[in-house]
């Protein structure tokens, strides 16, 4: 009876140093029975729940309030998504808080968030969220000015958005993402996926992100050149790469395994990325992507977007609304699927050899290439070498079907001479062709004009130089 006695008085003690400017009203909730109905904490009042809670409603802090977990176990009993919640909000000019000493709380696989609203802060120490860490909920959402801290927890999902703060350290992380003006601190956290949107400033150092680091671009002009996975001892997006708006997402990471890099593009943004390995390239609403020699996971379009990707690979690549993927000379390892009006267009290099009648390359020919059709699909001139490259549709795809072109018409044209022939174009592919009855000379005649000119121009321009100097020469004897 004395040793409970003494652990009440010490309890009290411990609340009134930690809220000295209040008169506290202590409360000890805790039951294996099911607690019936919201439970509202209003005014100054102080709620200390410890060991098990079993509660069929929801939480809400407001107001000045405080809910301490300390060693507890906060059950929810949902039976649908969305069903309750635990909501910090209405500061009224005070500070509705969280605190969290090794507390655990579960939604019965049901989504649920835990929301800080306004001015409301948490200080969270030892939490766990879901018995399911597979399962992305419950999950905390910052809005507004709220602040938060997470030491030594285990978390799914924590999205700060408005100008919130957030602050983790030693954790273990599903999901975080930076949005608005939120500003996110993390060091020493393991984290699956970490998004930095918006004019976000997302800094993070001693982490490991598993899965990826993903910026997402709204009416962003950026490129990016060479990124590929790994331990980056400093990287950051507008230090690293090409960023040529003022309202730009902000990530820094400094001593961070990255797993690997994804981006998402919105609005009227422009993405160049070259050389680079990346899980998902994203591009929404009108924005577009020009993508060379890329590897990636995921290669997605959705509404009015495009995109063009040359001499790439993809796992997978698909289109959406009325958006339009345009491949050359890029192979997708298992399937690209056009949905609704959406369309994927499949093109290869053909590249043309164009020789004389003693197996002389021959510049400057004239090669064209047309359609079934007889409509042009493509021309260009051969060089030094006699080689000129067409890039030329193979199909089509949409959500009715494929499309296939069918044979083109090559041809070549020289002076007097010409050739052609037909191509059926199914992949990269080589073609020769070759003018009989022609031979280069070693010195082509288009050139001996040119050549002339410029030995003119260089015996002028000799003459000249030397003219001023004889006469000051003369004045001189």
């Amino acid at each position: 009876m004395k040793l409970a006695l003494f652990l009440l008085v010490v309890s009290m003690l411990s609340i009134n140093l930690l809220f000295p400017q209040k008169t506290d009203i202590v409360q000890t909730v805790a039951s294996p029975e099911i607690f019936q109905g919201d439970l509202i904490l209003t005014g100054n009042n102080v709620t200390i729940i410890e060991g098990q809670f079993n509660i069929d409603g929801s939480i809400i802090v407001e107001e000045n309030a405080t809910l301490v977990l300390r060693n507890a176990a906060v059950n929810f009993a949902l039976t649908h998504h969305a069903q309750f919640n635990m909501s910090l909000r209405n500061p009224s000019f005070g500070n509705p808080r969280l605190l969290v000493e090794n507390a655990s709380v579960d939604s019965n696989n049901y989504y649920m968030t835990i929301n800080l609203f306004e001015n409301s802060s948490a200080g969270l120490n030892g939490l766990t969220l879901g018995s399911d860490l597979t399962i992305p909920y419950p999950y905390i959402l910052l809005y507004g000015e709220s602040f938060a801290t997470i030491r030594n927890s285990t978390v799914t999902y924590i999205p700060a958005m408005g100008n919130s703060e957030l602050v983790a350290s030693n954790s273990s992380i599903a999901t975080i993402g930076g949005y608005d003006n939120a500003n996110v601190v993390l060091t020493n956290c393991e984290v699956d996926s970490i998004t930095a949107g918006d004019q976000a400033n997302l800094t993070c150092k001693d982490c490991t992100f598993n899965v990826d680091a993903q910026i997402l671009a709204t009416n962003l002009n950026y490129s990016i050149d060479g990124l590929v996975p790994g331990f980056f001892k400093y990287w950051s997006f507008t230090t690293n790469c090409t960023v040529q708006e003022t309202t730009i997402p902000h990530l820094t990471v400094a001593d961070t395994q990255v797993g690997n890099w994804s981006f998402i593009s919105k609005g009227n943004s422009s993405a160049t990325i070259s050389k680079s390995e990346t899980r998902t390239l994203r591009f929404l609403e009108s924005s577009h992507g020009q993508l060379s020699k890329v590897t990636a996971g995921w290669i997605i379009s959705h509404d009015n977007a495009t995109a063009d990707v040359y001499d790439s690979i993809a796992d997978w690549v698909f289109a959406y609304n009325s958006s339009k993927i345009w491949l050359a000379n890029t192979t997708s390892q298992n399937y690209c699927i056009a949905y609704d009006e959406s369309e994927i267009d499949f093109n290869w290099h053909l590249d043309i050899f164009i020789k004389d009648s003693i197996n002389q390359p021959v510049s400057l020919a004239n090669v064209t290439a047309t359609y079934p059709n007889a409509t042009l699909a493509g021309s260009r001139l051969t060089d030094g070498i006699g080689h000129a490259r067409l890039t030329l549709l193979e199909r089509i795809r949409n959500a009715k079907g494929q499309y296939f072109v069918g044979n083109y018409t090559i041809k070549a044209t020289y002076e007097i001479y010409s050739n052609s022939t037909t191509v059926d174009i199914y992949g990269n592919q080589e073609l020769e062709l070759v003018f009989a009855g022609l031979q280069i000379p070693e010195q082509p005649s288009i050139l001996v004009l040119p050549i002339f000119i410029l030995i003119t121009l260089v015996a002028v321009t000799v003459c000249r130089k030397d003219r001023p100097r004889s006469r000051v020469q003369h004045v001189l004897r």
